[in-house]
């Protein structure tokens, strides 16, 4: 859902159309960010969450700078387009990466606890 709002961002003509992207676009990244932290959360004990946390806020903060250094040179190379759908894939891919681990996660957990 974000991904392909982000992607549809060069088409929007606008104030109207950009708006209606941006909704999508910022539901799907604010799940992605909650979804991230539940996970981080499963995934640490009580001593260890405020490091995975943090962990998880810097990786994030990490990606925001990576991802928007890389748009801006990829659309200085070639076009705004290139540059927002390069962003756009990377988080489609991240969201699909993060996805495929929490559900490999959810099936291992079941099948030990149903064994």
């Amino acid at each position: 859902m974000a991904a392909g709002s982000f992607c549809l961002l060069p088409y929007a003509t606008d104030v109207t159309q950009l708006g209606a992207l941006l909704v999508p676009l910022a539901l799907g990244i604010s799940t992605l960010h909650s979804i991230g932290i539940a996970y981080t959360f499963d995934l640490t004990s009580d001593e260890e969450r405020a490091q995975g946390i943090g962990l998880q806020r810097t990786a994030v903060d990490v990606g925001y700078i990576v991802g928007a250094s890389s748009a801006g040179v990829i659309a200085s190379m070639t076009s705004i387009e290139s540059g927002i759908f390069n962003a756009g894939g990377i988080l489609g891919l991240s969201t699909l990466y993060l996805g495929m681990r929490m559900v490999a996660k959810y099936r291992n957990d079941h099948a030990s606890n149903s064994g």
